[in-house]
């Protein structure tokens, strides 16, 4: 069977674009491993077209004959590691999405403003993904500074983990800079106002913060392994491009488009009032109160309501204490 594999190898060693295929040993019985060194790397694009005409054309062809092959290596597990990871993937993003739209929809009470956040979010993703892949995938400034040559690639893994802590460090960012926004709007009720007071007591708080964040995780950029380097500088820029253009610039301005129409929010229709009559012990005595919830109104004094006389008033004026005006004369 190793024979045969291969012979079969050798066949395929020039369709696939290898150097060479050969024998390189056998195990118990009728089993072999057959080793095919690649002309390129197995994480660029070109070398997922050999690995796919590996596992969807050759090899299929191979079982046919009663025998059993399969593809190892270090390109197809990294292959069968990002369909595994990132296959549901999209999935799981949406599903966050989502769910933060919803939350922060009830917590402002607003159907524009998460809209906003959750958009402006993705921007900050989009823009740390560009840096890493200009910066480490095309090569421009990697050798110079880390001294890293183009890697054609990012580590599979780098993209999931900076949208975990970017996304949560760029959302917390907005709820602060909504919260304030919405205090000056509730004391105010200008858009423009509130928008203004926002950003001058947010700004400087959240560009220090985002300041700090950098420098940690450039510090990060300068440990060993171009897998920690991309990782760190996706950070690092995520961070200061969140803070810088997207928190001080695209935010506020996002804001002062809709006006008023941020703070559109469905509401619920008015509750039907109604009197609630509580009988107290005793003949013919109850308490008329109303339902809680139900707004109240102030019952105008009428103008019939007849004035009390002169002596009427005297009459219920209290007296002076006689003693008092005995100590007086004394």
């Amino acid at each position: 069977m190793a024979e045969f594999v291969e012979d079969a190898a050798h066949h395929q060693v020039h369709r696939l674009g290898a150097r060479r295929a050969a024998l390189q040993a056998r195990g118990p019985g009728d089993t072999g491993l057959v080793a095919a060194l690649g002309t390129a790397d197995a994480n660029p694009r070109g070398a997922k077209k050999t690995i796919a005409r590996l596992q969807h054309d050759v090899l299929p062809k191979l079982d046919s004959n009663g025998t059993t092959v399969t593809l190892g290596g270090v390109g197809p597990e990294g292959r069968d590691f990002i369909k595994a990871v990132y296959g549901k993937f999209p999935y799981v993003v949406l599903f966050v999405l989502i769910l933060t739209y919803l939350l922060l929809m009830r917590a402002f009470r607003s159907l524009v403003l998460p809209l906003k956040a959750v958009l402006l979010n993705l921007v900050s993703l989009g823009a740390a993904y560009g840096i890493v892949v200009f910066i480490f995938q095309q090569g421009h400034g990697s050798d110079l500074i880390w001294g890293v040559p183009a890697t054609g690639s990012i580590i599979s893994w780098i993209p999931l983990m900076i949208f975990a802590f970017l996304y949560g460090i760029s959302m917390d960012y907005e709820v602060f800079m909504l919260t304030r926004n919405r205090e000056e709007y509730d004391e105010t009720g200008d858009t423009k106002q509130s928008i203004a007071h926002g950003l001058a007591r947010t700004g400087k708080l959240v560009t220090s913060a985002a300041a700090v964040l950098m420098l940690a995780f450039f510090s990060l950029s300068t440990g060993p392994g171009p897998d920690i380097k991309q990782f760190a500088i996706g950070l690092a820029a995520g961070v200061i491009f969140d803070a810088s253009v997207v928190r001080a610039l695209l935010v506020h301005a996002a804001m002062a488009l809709p006006g008023r129409g941020n703070r559109n929010f469905p509401q619920a229709p008015p509750a039907r009032c109604a009197v609630a009559a509580h009988r107290l012990p005793g003949p013919s005595v109850a308490r008329v109160g109303i339902l809680p919830g139900c707004p109240t109104r102030s019952r105008p004094r009428s103008s019939h309501t007849p004035k009390a006389s002169p002596s009427t008033r005297s009459r219920c004026r209290p007296k002076r204490a006689a003693s008092g005006r005995r100590s007086g004369g004394h």
